[in-house]
């Protein structure tokens, strides 16, 4: 009976799928593999199952040194010639600015600890909006925070493809906030990159959180550096760099300092600072619940992707000097070097390493030495491996690694990454397969929803990278998805695969693979500066390749414009 009943609601929640985002959510919860958190290891490598004793774990692992639940700081230095002074900021909090800052999050969000969901506020009617318009700006014009603002919720949330669940650094720290603080965060967000960041924008080697700015165009950075030692008969060097928690751990005194001398406003500083310094936050494990009192770091989401890259910003100029490039995605830290000598390619590493070890001091982050490595590009054989030492340790010298998201190995071949990709996609059409089973009721349409939109874009990611060396078995192996794949809409097993591909208006995988590199070399090819020809001694480099195939094409500059707004 319970089965039944389990099976036709399953059956009643497939029929009312309706929208791209539901099924995107029903992708998603199949796609992923479920993960509770039961016991974690604590330092002497015993597992504990006591509540209170996983908090307590997972707050040293996560936020270091931490204090009881804290009573509201006084402020001796507010007073109302704060307000004055912060004139123009308040008259850029507007209505319509904060009914703005309200629509843009997603109505299902998830609440902060006053359980108000942004559907709350979307719906509030305008005198409400008017009232919270005019508390936002008393907020910065006097420099003070509610209580209630500075309170959070921390949940954890499992990281996909961790061996060991009963580590705590397998669980990823995620603080919701109260939207009505969020609201506010996000208009001063928004002052920061309209005045700040126009007068002062970021470095050019900082591609992460940055309009226009992507992992595209932070991927298509490090292969060109690596291609222009690879494909000369040189030697590249990289070393990929992992910081322990950098968002949880980096000073809070630090931050707003580079804030300050980024030009961040004073006012919208001493704003910030107040809630940093009077966070409370909450974990609660099966009923059993944790206050306590953040002293360092800035809280997931909002303002904090922004402040990190401030806080590195002027060092990565330095950082890039002398032929060796330091290009950074957040806090994703890759030093790269080319020539023709190993030894001297190391020791100017080695002096850049040191570097960023001093700046990590500084900013109270730690390098996580077991997960940085050292790759050596080449196609040369038997090259003595220089020692890189980070923080007293020597680097690991390795043949494969992972570099947002993309398998990179000593030749750049690309077939470690094609693999992997397409190992995840089978795992993908697996689930669909059996939401295809009749007694579900998905349809169709609903099933070449989740194949087009959700499939298929795992191994389309960074085309533009890897898309122009396909070789034969390469594009059979993609020939073999895109068959299985149309197969898990409908079961027409004796169809041929090109026929299915046409019935379903589905495009064979390896020419959308082209597309979708001309179409993101399109997008960026005004954004990136390459810093070589392109032209090697055997073979062109991928950015010369891709424009050597858009020109081809002669778009027109309406389609291209296109092309861009639609990506």
């Amino acid at each position: 009976m319970v089965r039944e009943f389990k099976s036709r609601k399953w059956q009643d929640f497939c029929e009312s799928l309706s929208t791209p985002t539901d099924m995107a959510k029903l992708a998603k919860q199949g796609t992923e593999r479920r993960i509770n958190m039961n016991g974690l290891k604590n330092e002497l490598g015993s597992i504990t199952y006591k509540e209170q004793e996983m908090i307590e774990i997972l707050k040293h692992k996560h936020f270091g040194s931490t204090t009881d639940g804290r009573d509201w700081l006084p402020d001796k230095t507010r007073n109302i010639d704060i307000y004055s002074s912060a004139s123009k900021i308040i008259e850029y909090i507007t209505e319509e600015k904060v009914t703005a800052a309200i629509e843009s999050f997603g109505s299902g969000k998830a609440a902060g600890p006053d359980q108000i969901k942004p559907t709350v506020l979307k719906n509030l009617p305008s005198s409400f909006k008017k009232r919270l318009t005019e508390i936002y700006k008393a907020s910065i014009g006097l420099g003070y925070i509610p209580k209630t603002w500075a309170n959070s919720k921390v949940i954890f949330i499992p990281k996909q493809g961790k061996a060991d669940y009963q580590d705590a650094k397998a669980f990823r720290p995620i603080t919701l906030m109260n939207f009505v603080f969020k609201s506010l965060e996000k208009l001063m967000l928004w002052r920061i990159r309209e005045k700040t960041l126009k007068e002062s924008p970021m470095s050019k080697y900082q591609h992460g959180f940055r309009e226009r700015i992507s992992t595209d165009t932070a991927l298509t950075t490090v292969v060109d550096k690596i291609e222009q030692g690879l494909l000369n008969k040189e030697i590249s060097l990289g070393v990929f760099l992992d910081i322990k928690g950098a968002f949880d751990n980096i000073k809070i005194d630090y931050a707003l300092e580079e804030m300050r001398h980024k030009g961040v406003e004073a006012e919208i500083c001493s704003w910030y600072k107040k809630y940093l310094l009077n966070r409370n936050s909450t974990i609660e494990i099966n009923n059993c619940t944790n206050r306590f009192g953040i002293d360092r770091g800035l809280p997931q989401g909002g303002k904090s992707p922004v402040i990190y890259n401030m806080a590195i910003d002027r060092h990565l100029q330095r950082l890039n000097t002398g032929g060796v490039s330091t290009i950074a995605f957040a806090d994703d830290t890759t030093v790269l070097g080319t020539g023709c000598s190993i030894e001297t390619i190391a020791s100017l590493l080695q002096e850049k390493v040191k570097m960023l070890e001093k700046w990590s001091k500084d900013a109270g982050v730690e390098f996580n030495t077991e997960k940085s490595v050292v790759m050596m590009f080449t196609n040369r054989r038997k090259v003595k491996e220089i020692p890189i030492k980070l923080q007293g340790k020597n680097l690991d010298y390795v043949q494969e690694t992972k570099y947002l998201g993309v398998t990179l190995t000593p030749n750049l071949s690309w077939n470690a990454h094609i693999k992997n990709k397409i190992a995840g996609c089978k795992r993908q059409l697996y689930y669909i397969k059996s939401m295809a089973n009749n007694r579900f009721n998905m349809s169709m349409k609903g099933l070449k929803w989740i194949y087009t939109a959700c499939v298929r874009p795992t191994i389309l990611y960074a085309a533009h990278i890897w898309g122009h060396t396909l070789n034969k078995k390469q594009i059979k192996d993609l020939y073999r998805i895109n068959s299985v794949g149309c197969r898990s809409i409908a079961p027409c097993w004796r169809t041929p695969t090109k026929a299915l591909e046409i019935m379903w208006n589905v495009e064979p995988l390896h020419l959308a693979v082209k597309e979708k590199g001309l179409s993101t070399y399109t997008r960026i090819k005004d954004i990136v500066k390459t810093t070589w020809s392109g032209y090697g001694k055997l073979k062109k480099g991928h950015w010369k390749l891709w424009e050597t195939e858009h020109s081809k094409l002669c778009l027109p500059g309406a389609v291209e414009q296109k092309i861009n707004n639609k990506v």
